[in-house]
């Protein structure tokens, strides 16, 4: 939310660096949309054994400028970015090795999850 707040407000957003990398996308994260995450949970649930710990993330990464960039796109606002000065310790990529077990086959592209999101549905 918040990310999309300073896309639609025109604030600036930060793409912190990471440490000896060459890097102008900030932050690396894993993301699912959230019809994806409850049908991974739903085939989870009804699992003969349970699964255990399960990172719920799908096989997307993407970075915030990535991100930041489609969320542009989809409410109409060119983000705004800055560089951090600070080198980020890391990125946020979860292993989703266990998790395709109980997977819907296939995830919800990026841009269609974003405008399912923010905008109305169509009809």
């Amino acid at each position: 939310p918040r990310l999309a707040r300073s896309i639609r407000d025109g604030k600036a957003i930060t793409l912190e660096p990471r440490a000896g990398v060459a890097d102008q996308g900030g932050l690396r994260l894993s993301w699912c949309f959230v019809d994806d995450a409850v049908a991974i949970l739903e085939a989870a649930l009804g699992a003969e054994t349970p699964p255990g710990v399960l990172n719920l993330a799908g096989p997307g990464v993407a970075s915030i400028r990535e991100l930041a960039l489609a969320i542009g796109r989809v409410v109409g606002r060119e983000p705004v970015f800055v560089p951090g000065e600070r080198p980020r310790r890391g990125d946020a990529v979860a292993d989703t090795t266990r998790v395709r077990e109980f997977s819907p086959g296939s995830f919800t592209p990026l841009d269609e999850a974003l405008r399912r999101c923010f905008l109305p549905p169509a009809g």
